[in-house]
This record gives C-alpha cells, sequence and structure tokens, in this order.
C-alpha cells in the first residue's frame, strides 16, 4: 500500500527534467487550490514559489485552526505540508489566484508554472462553505451553475490571445467538473490553447451538455480518474470511461487522492468499481430519474433554507453545533414541505440499503 505522501518522499528530490511529470504530481498539485492563499497571493502581481506560499500558509494559521476543517481540506494541508523544501516542487510559481465565496458561489484556483512553456490550472472542490455544497446540488437541476460561469470567466480573464504556452487544468471534486465545464465554455479561439483536462473524483455532466458541440469540442482533452469506491465522480452522467483507481479506504474516505493507491509513480489502476459504488449509482440515478429539475430544485431550496435559518455556512459548524442548536436544526427541519421529508426519505433510505448490504457483504467474506 503507498500513497501520494510515499510519492513525494520517493521523487521528491528529482526534478520534472530527471523524472518526468505525471498524474500523480498533477493531483498532487490539484489539492494546493484547497489552500487559502488569500493573505499571500490574492492581488499580488507577483508570482510566488510553491515553497514560499506553502511556507507562508503554515506559518500564518494554527494547527487549531486547520482542525477545525474538514477531511478533505485536512488531507489537502497533509499533501502541501510535505511538499515544503522538496526539489520537485519548491520552484514552481503561484499566481493568479482567485477566492470568491458568497450566498450562491464557491469558487478558487490558480496558475502554477511548470516550465517556461507549460501551464497548471489548479481549480478547488467543494470546501467546508455550505454555498458549495449547495451548488454540488444544483447540478441537479441547474446548468450552468455560478461557479461553472466563473470558471469560464476566470480562464477568458487569464489565458491570453496570442500566449504560446500550452495549459493543463485540472480538478478534484466540483473542481474536476468547473474544469471541464470552465473549458468547454471559455472562449473558443483560446480554447485549444488548454491541452488537457483533468477530473479527480469529479461530477459529470447532464445528458443535453453530453451531446453538445461545447463537449465535443474536448472530449479527446479530458481525463476522468475515480475511485472504487467512488461517490460524488459517480453523479450523473460521465463524459467517457472513467480509470478506476483503487483506494486504501471504502466508502466517503475514498473521495479523497489522499488515499488512493499508488505503485511507483502510477495511480494503482482496477477493472471495475466496488459493489458498493455501483449499488450506490444505481439508488442515486433512480432517485435523480423519478423527479424533474422543478422538484428537484424545491428540494435543495428547501434544505438549505434550514441551514440559513440556523446560521450555518459551513460544515464544521453542523459538527460543533452543541445540543441545544441540533434541537434548533430538527425544529426546523418541520418547516420542510411533505414533499421535500419525502424525497429526503426515499433518497437516505437507498443510500442506507446499499450501505448495509455492503457491511453485509465484507462480514460475510470475513467469515468465509
Amino acid at each position: 500500500m503507498s500513497t501520494i505522501i510515499n510519492y513525494i518522499q520517493k521523487y521528491g528530490d528529482k526534478t520534472f527534467k530527471e523524472k518526468e511529470i505525471n498524474e500523480v504530481d498533477y493531483a498532487i498539485l490539484t489539492t494546493l487550490s484547497y489552500l487559502n492563499f488569500d493573505h499571500i497571493l490574492y492581488n499580488n502581481k507577483k508570482k510566488v514559489t510553491l515553497n514560499d506560499a506553502v511556507k507562508s500558509f503554515f506559518d500564518f494559521y494554527t494547527d487549531k485552526e486547520l482542525k477545525n476543517h474538514g477531511l478533505g481540506l485536512k488531507d489537502a494541508y497533509a499533501i502541501a505540508k510535505n511538499l515544503i523544501d522538496k526539489k520537485r516542487y519548491q520552484h514552481l510559481k503561484l499566481y493568479n489566484y482567485e477566492y470568491v465565496t458568497d450566498e450562491s458561489i464557491q469558487f478558487c484556483a490558480m496558475f502554477i508554472d511548470i516550465d517556461p512553456n507549460t501551464v497548471f490550472i489548479s481549480v478547488e472542490g467543494t470546501d467546508d462553505e455550505i454555498v458549495g455544497w449547495k451548488e454540488d446540488f444544483q447540478m441537479s437541476y441547474q446548468f450552468p451553475i455560478p461557479s461553472q460561469r466563473r470558471a469560464a470567466s476566470y480562464l477568458n480573464k487569464h489565458i491570453p490571445f496570442f500566449s504560446e504556452k500550452n495549459y493543463i487544468i485540472s480538478g478534484h471534486s466540483k473542481g474536476g467538473n468547473l474544469a471541464l465545464v470552465g473549458t468547454m465554455y471559455m472562449n473558443m479561439l483560446k480554447q485549444h490553447k488548454i491541452k488537457e483536462i483533468y477530473s479527480f473524483d469529479g461530477p459529470g455532466l447532464k445528458k443535453e451538455q453530453l451531446k453538445s458541440y461545447r463537449y465535443l469540442s474536448v472530449q479527446k482533452r479530458f481525463h476522468s480518474l475515480i475511485p472504487n469506491y467512488s461517490i460524488v465522480g459517480l453523479l450523473f452522467n460521465n463524459p467517457k470511461e472513467s480509470k478506476i483507481i483503487k483506494s486504501n479506504v471504502k466508502g466517503i474516505y475514498a473521495h479523497s487522492i489522499y488515499n488512493w493507491d499508488i505503485i511507483d509513480d502510477k495511480f494503482n489502476q482496477v477493472n471495475e468499481l466496488s459493489k458498493f459504488s455501483k449499488n450506490l449509482d444505481k439508488a442515486i440515478t433512480n432517485w435523480l430519474n423519478k423527479y424533474d429539475y422543478q422538484t428537484r430544485r424545491e428540494f435543495v431550496e428547501d434544505i438549505f433554507n434550514v441551514f440559513e435559518r440556523c446560521n450555518i455556512e459551513t460544515l464544521y459548524k453542523i459538527h460543533a453545533k452543541d445540543i441545544k442548536e441540533l434541537l434548533l436544526i430538527v425544529r426546523e427541519s418541520g418547516k420542510l414541505s411533505d414533499d421535500t421529508k419525502e424525497i429526503i426519505k426515499e433518497l437516505l433510505s437507498s443510500i442506507i440499503d446499499v450501505i448495509k448490504e455492503d457491511t453485509f457483504t465484507i462480514r460475510k467474506s470475513k467469515q468465509d
């Protein structure tokens, strides 16, 4: 069993000339957009080395503050900390950092110079902000969502018409979807400059977008990687066959790139998804097919109105609530429409059934 940390330790002292850049490096650089570089890169016209940016990040935030964040962010922090002073990464230049979040959008991206001719664009996935998770749900009935629009405008803004550089764009989770959709809907005269698009366990597209000329124009450049215990990467329709990667953990924790298995300098590819993912994919697909876009919209608005009335802005606040505040959430949930409560019940029942079946299969295999 080997992870990204093992890869960094093994090849961290080799430059990209000595050891060619690969998809594992792309995954590592993708996680950097989860770090809040507002105080280091925002409105900074100068390029900052990866080493200086990451060191400044850990000097700025205390361990206590970082522990308050979700699992995905903690994994990104662990990866970033291991990059410090590594020959392979320390001189890479970060710039064009943009982070925006309000009541309707959560978006973050940055440019990273790989060499004089190649630029890597890292797009953040969903972080702890509730608005980011609301956008994930909005994908079930709306296109484009605000962060998808922002991704396209970000690329149009920062990629010059006459640039001779090659660009690679990548994102994890929702960021993978934004990398794809942003490229699809950017200026067509600039779009050809993006040579590769990577999505690490990112949601797919609705059927209408798969048939569009916008998607067909980038299809050959798109690469999707998902863990064998994928959940997020199975949402909606995957544009093309994904490369399935063995995860060292099961369930929702497999979503983190930190837990993906690596053999030497490549992700450990397997032939098929776990039974858990296959069944969950079927359950969610059936659930989505049952309800039209308007019903999905009403459901999402009802759910997130509860969060808003309870002043819940981050996932961490949900975990940190004391008993009285949790009771308040329960009371607020009583204001949900009967239709919404029925939808929640159906969806959760489907997910619980999948988890129960997966648990039973694991126990049975141990007994055998």
